[in-house]
């Protein structure tokens, strides 16, 4: 299925916890996280004049600075999970950019995007995206 409507904030959730042969099992896999994503090629699908069906407004760009505007979004926030399947401790990062806050119980602490990007890797378990400024929502 396609997107028919972009939502302001995108929550993405890894799937880090399956149940299978009679327990609850954790993913380990290291994934890619991106600062910035965009989901237009998920959308409603668009004739070659970016128009969607008969009577429909369009999704393409209004002008030719917007080209790949359509759903551009930005990361500003994620869970961690570290531990196993049965037990854990969960974190949060917050930011904007390279000025990110790694939350830790009552502990508030700064850091870059590459530390935060290091430790997604292994630990994401929900990701949080803002619609980007002068994208295109539908």
């Amino acid at each position: 299925p396609r997107l028919s409507k972009l939502p302001e904030v995108l929550v993405v959730h890894v799937k880090r916890l399956t149940y299978g042969g009679g327990k609850l099992q954790k993913n380990y896999a290291k994934y890619a996280v991106e600062p910035r994503v965009e989901v237009g090629d998920y959308c409603s699908a668009r004739d070659e004049a970016g128009a969607r069906d008969e009577g429909e407004e369009s999704l393409g760009p209004k002008t030719p600075d917007q080209a790949g505007a359509v759903g551009a979004y930005s990361l500003y926030g994620a869970v961690s999970h570290f531990g196993g399947a049965s037990s854990g401790h969960y974190v949060a990062h917050v930011g904007k950019g390279d000025r990110w806050n790694l939350f830790n119980d009552s502990v508030v602490t700064s850091c870059s995007w590459v530390e935060v990007e290091k430790s997604l890797r292994d630990t994401s378990f929900m990701l949080f995206y803002r619609q980007s400024k002068g994208s295109l929502s539908m």
